[in-house]
């Protein structure tokens, strides 16, 4: 391994050892699960479509805004009193640039084999998302095992999904869904983990 990126990857996934990224994300991904699913339950046209649908925007950008402020929070109470605070390294924007290219990339080649097939199968697009998300957590997971189980799982859950006959939008829902509470439940797990091997540094008194 590289020297100097070595320390640097390491340094990145200590972001993940206490499992609170993983439970906001998951938590994310749960409510854009369920807004999906929620979409393809109202009736088509209706008020409640309409509105579901302004409010995917906000559920999106809300989590994300949240878990920024949220995550830091609480890392600050649980985590740097126990093990320390690390600066992480911000990626360079060769490397943002990478990563979007190879998700795109994927789904490009993906794309192009559904759509190349007349007319494209059934539940084509949960399984390119099944894909997309599998990919997307194992780059988020910087070699973490965990995270290429949560690939893993991902792409599986968007395959199984995609043979059943349901409406695409209902097994997006599903899969989305899926994904972060299987994702919540692997952060709860490892922050348990966590908290139950670091103990907090008793605190100083004066007498």
């Amino acid at each position: 391994m590289d020297p100097i990126q070595g320390p640097i990857q390491r340094t990145r996934r200590y972001w993940y050892e206490d499992g609170v990224a993983e439970l906001a994300i998951g938590g994310l991904f749960l409510a854009i699960g369920l807004v999906i699913w929620a979409q393809g339950a109202v009736p088509e046209g209706s008020a409640a479509q309409a509105a579901l649908g302004i409010a995917f925007p906000g559920v999106i950008i809300g989590g994300m805004l949240l878990g920024r402020r949220l995550i830091p929070s609480v890392k600050a109470r649980l985590t740097y009193p126990r093990t320390g605070y690390v600066a992480y390294p911000q990626p360079s924007r060769r490397r943002r640039l990478a990563v979007v290219g190879v998700a795109l990339a994927v789904a490009a080649a993906v794309g192009a084999s559904v759509l190349a097939l007349q007319p494209p199968p059934s539940g084509a697009l949960v399984l390119l998302e099944g894909l997309l998300l599998g990919v997307l957590l194992i780059i988020l997971g910087q070699g973490l095992t965990r995270f290429y189980l949560l690939g893993g799982w991902s792409l599986i859950l968007g395959i199984g999904l995609s043979r059943l006959p349901a409406p695409e939008e209902t097994m997006s829902g599903v899969l989305y869904g899926l994904t972060g509470l299987v994702m919540a439940i692997s952060g709860g797990l490892v922050l348990a983990t966590y908290l139950r091997r670091n103990r907090m540094p008793p605190q100083d008194t004066q007498l």
